[in-house]
């Protein structure tokens, strides 16, 4: 806001009128014995005015330092406030970083849980005895076991495919892999669904063999960090936990059966 011309000449009247002239005149005098130096018999006392202007420099450097200080003062309060809002930021996000990390985790529990069950389960049919010989030769159980692979499917991880960098190594990449080899296996699967060669389907039985443990192991690495991410978020899981493992025996009864 500019200032008033009518107040500061107010204010140099105010210092006009409080000034000493009584106390400038002895300063003077101690300068000079005249009003006029250099003019007729008048002395200058060049060593008074030597004086004065030394003094006029300490008075100077006094205050260019004073000033000096005062403005690093300010730059080093504007510096830590810099880094503390500098570091503020970086912990608020933090905080939305792991709070995305928790959401997805969340939300993708369910089809991780259901898919690694089923994987595993696959591997274990996979890897029973006697099973290269029938993914080989008989056309049902092979027929079987690429129809359960490709009903393996992750619609809510892909439509937080987006999202997906907020989880920690290695869980985000073990859980990208999954989807991504299930794709190949099944798009492979469909070449050798008939059986007909016979070496290119005992070779996708042996890659299947491996995929499944593998993919199952990784699956599990996920679904540990989904559960500990809901007991985290303080989220009540008991009673869903209960009924899944109720799910789980009766799946197990059937699959028996099935055997």
């Amino acid at each position: 806001m500019p200032a008033d011309p009518q107040r500061q000449f107010d204010m140099c009247l105010i210092i006009f009128y409080l000034l000493d002239w009584g106390l400038l005149a002895q300063i003077w005098s101690g300068m000079s014995p005249c009003m006029t130096p250099g003019l007729g018999d008048c002395v200058v006392w060049w060593d008074a005015f030597a004086a004065v202007g030394a003094i006029g420099a300490v008075i100077a450097t006094v205050v260019l330092g004073v000033f000096t200080y005062r403005l690093g003062v300010a730059a080093n309060n504007a510096s830590d406030a810099a880094l503390k809002l500098a570091a503020d930021e970086e912990k608020r996000q933090k905080t939305r970083e792991g709070r995305e990390k928790t959401l997805v985790l969340v939300q993708i529990n369910g089809e991780v849980t259901d898919n690694q069950k089923e994987l595993a389960d696959i591997h274990r049919r996979l890897d029973g005895p006697l099973a290269d010989e029938l993914f080989v030769t008989d056309d049902i159980f092979r027929q079987a076991m690429l129809d359960r692979l490709t009903k393996v499917e992750f619609p809510i991880t892909n439509q937080l495919v987006d999202r997906l960098h907020y989880l920690d190594d290695p869980i985000g990449p073990a859980l990208v892999r999954c989807v991504a080899m299930l794709r190949s296996l099944n798009r492979k699967g469909a070449a050798v669904r008939d059986g007909r060669d016979r070496t290119n389907t005992r070779e996708h039985y042996q890659v299947l063999c491996i995929a499944t443990q593998v993919l199952s192991e990784d699956l599990e690495s996920v679904r540990l960090a989904c559960a500990k991410a809901i007991i985290d978020s303080g989220v009540d899981a008991s009673r869903i936990a209960r009924a899944e493992s109720n799910d789980e025996g009766h799946s197990a009864g059937d699959n028996r059966a099935a055997d």
